[in-house]
């Protein structure tokens, strides 16, 4: 529908009263309502709302009061209805003047939204609310971009780890079954060795056991004369006797003797007689062991005999070889000592001890 302009003075105060309610929030308006005054011609709208606003000129009946100051408003009250809320406010309480009253009942319903002064102050809020959300939605937005970011980052940096660490412990793997062999072979070479020391210490010992068992019922006597008779059955006959001479001497009479034998090589003479300068040791050996005991006993008594030429008589064990070189050590140990200065040391019991 086409409206005819007969004058400028026509549309200015409709126009002016209309922009000074938008400025001032007493009213919406859309683009149709400003090409409806300044042309006269209402643009199609795309949705028709139905219609939600009651004037004076509503044929309504129901009567309803004023939210403000609840006046009764009928059809011959002029009151308006707030878009938002739906509740009716009279033309007092609306605040607004008569020539945006005419205008806005004039206007349809889908062109000029009027809202009331509660729900404006809501509107008002929401839209600051609304402000406020979008503000959060972008820095949350803004934040999951930077977390999406540091995620990517990390699980990048995850994988390389997992990748890093699935090739170090190949590596450890490697290495450690490497050691792993060479601690095995070394440890088998190891225990070969140690299985071959331990059976030869322990053959050496049974030996040792072995050879001193033989020699339990033996003694050394040193440093007793020799004959120099060239039959060895004199000489034999002779060594018996001066045995016996010194067991009794010591207080064993005719001792049980299995045997009577002169260790070493007889040195001789250029005359070939007998040497008897160094008297050979005589190893003697007992019946029974009580006998041999007592005799090494009573050795002793030889340091003051009551017949003197048998005063450089000794009385000593049948000593085995490791016996013997434990002896020897322990001789140099005690000369070493004795040069020292220490004095009264003598070997007892394969010890050197103290006089007291």
């Amino acid at each position: 529908m086409v409206y005819k302009v007969y004058g400028i003075g026509f549309l200015v105060v409709p126009i002016l009263t209309l922009l000074a309610a938008i400025i001032y929030g007493e009213i919406s308006i859309n683009s149709e309502i400003l090409c409806y005054h300044v042309t006269g011609t209402k643009m199609a709208s795309p949705i028709e709302k139905p219609s939600t606003r009651l004037s004076s000129k509503s044929d309504a009946s129901d009567k309803v009061n004023c939210i403000f100051c609840g006046e009764t408003i009928d059809k011959k009250k002029p009151a308006i209805r707030c878009d938002i809320c739906v509740n009716w406010v009279c033309f007092t309480c609306s605040n607004l003047s008569k020539v945006l009253y005419a205008e806005i009942s004039k206007a349809e319903e889908s062109d000029i939204e009027w809202m009331c002064r509660v729900c404006k102050g809501t509107k008002t809020d929401l839209r600051s609310i609304n402000d406020t959300l979008k503000d959060l939605i972008r820095s949350n937005d803004d934040r999951l971009s930077t977390v999406e970011s540091k995620l990517t980052n990390l699980e990048t940096n995850l994988k390389e780890s997992v990748e890093e660490s699935k090739k170090m412990k190949e590596s450890v793997r490697n290495d450690l079954a490497e050691d792993i062999g060479k601690v095995r072979t070394d440890i088998a070479g190891d225990l070969s060795k140690m299985r071959s020391d331990i059976t030869d210490e322990i053959d050496k010992r049974l030996k040792e056991k072995e050879d001193i068992a033989k020699r339990e019922r033996n003694l050394f006597f040193y440093k007793v004369p020799e004959s120099d008779d060239s039959e060895s059955t004199n000489r034999i006959v002779h060594d018996r006797n001066y045995v016996f001479k010194v067991c009794e001497e010591i207080g064993i009479k005719e001792p049980k003797l299995t045997s009577v034998v002169r260790f070493g090589k007889i040195v001789r003479n250029e005359d070939k007689t007998i040497n008897t300068s160094k008297p050979r040791p005589i190893r003697i050996t007992f019946l029974e062991k009580r006998e041999r005991r007592l005799v090494l006993t009573n050795a002793k008594l030889l340091k003051t005999p009551k017949d003197e030429s048998l005063k450089s008589i000794s009385i000593s064990r049948d000593l085995t070889a490791v016996e013997r070189n434990q002896y020897k050590e322990l001789e140099k140990e005690l000369q070493r000592r004795k040069d020292a200065g220490e004095s009264d040391l003598y070997i007892s019991r394969n010890r050197i001890v103290k006089k007291k």
